[in-house]
């Protein structure tokens, strides 16, 4: 089965289904596996391709063409680098390559190439602060991805944005996806649309990479004049190896909103919550607001 997914009852059953060490799905170890937590039961699509994602950044329209969408998502990281280039800030594998690209009104765009390799450290850094990108986010820790999730959904039930019977999620994604096309090129068999790859980014200088334990995946789109903007997730493609591979590649598991705080409680007995999450002090306020939210801020 190369899809599975499960629905949990209680916080204990959940981290029991997720965890490295209990789960016998995992017994591969670390680094088999990555682990991303959703507030709400979504697809798995990169901030840059999501409707609206790049107005902001476009006089409040959205690309038209696939050019237009590799225009505005160089546009992004390429500011980015350079104010944090103005600042003093080090950038991850900072090359000739790539500053003369970013500079350079010459380059042309919406190539088929894109992102080179040489962005993807740039790509990542400028993610892991917000910005929108193809590269979409996982960790190697199962219980930080947890964490995401639940608090996110938390907050959405603080906020009145949520119900408690709605659900939260974790996807663990099998690194071996990421070999899919060169299985069926062993096999003889022609490649499927597109592809996924897997991205690290370097943690040293990003202090959010590494307390999170951060490792993204890259979708590699099939171009269609038909659809510009690549109509593409995780999931589908995972789903679309159907009949192909005989192992699961990707696992989904969901829980009620209602059970977001014992949780969270839960996983910050493992180690894992906002101040950990989170490195300095910003971390530690996060923790004292979550803590007073339910009403054990009190010493």
């Amino acid at each position: 089965m190369y899809y599975d997914e499960s629905h949990h009852s209680t916080a204990l059953e959940f981290i029991d289904a997720i965890s490295l060490s209990r789960s016998e799905f995992y017994l591969q170890g670390k680094y088999h596996w990555m682990f991303r937590g959703q507030p709400s039961v979504s697809g798995l699509v990169p901030t840059a391709w999501r409707e609206h994602a790049l107005e902001d950044f476009n006089e409040g329209k959205s690309p038209e063409t696939y050019e237009q969408l590799v225009e505005l998502e160089m546009r992004v990281a390429a500011q980015f680098f350079r104010l944090a280039d103005a600042r003093g800030l080090a950038l991850p594998e900072d090359t000739q390559t790539l500053r003369r690209e970013i500079w350079s009104q010459e380059r042309p765009l919406g190539h088929s190439s894109w992102p080179e390799r040489h962005w993807w450290s740039l790509l990542a850094l400028a993610r892991h602060h917000g910005l929108p990108a193809r590269l979409l986010d996982w960790t190697w820790n199962p219980h930080v991805a947890a964490y995401f999730a639940a608090s996110g959904a938390y907050k959405a039930l603080q906020d009145g944005k949520a119900e408690p019977t709605d659900r939260f999620e974790v996807y663990a994604l099998s690194v071996e996806t990421c070999h899919a096309n060169l299985q069926r090129s062993l096999l003889g068999l022609q490649p499927l649309p597109g592809s996924i790859v897997l991205v690290t980014a370097p943690a040293a200088g990003n202090e959010n990479l590494r307390a999170q334990e951060g490792v993204f995946t890259l979708l590699i789109p099939k171009q269609s004049t038909e659809n510009p903007i690549p109509r593409m997730s995780v999931d589908k493609y995972v789903r679309g190896l159907s009949g192909i591979v005989s192992t699961t590649l990707l696992h989904r598991f969901t829980i009620e909103a209602k059970h977001a705080w014992q949780l969270m409680d839960r996983l910050g007995c493992e180690g894992v919550s906002a101040s950990s999450v989170w490195p300095g002090y910003g971390g530690v306020a996060r923790e004292v607001r979550e803590s007073a939210e339910d009403g054990l801020g009190s010493l």
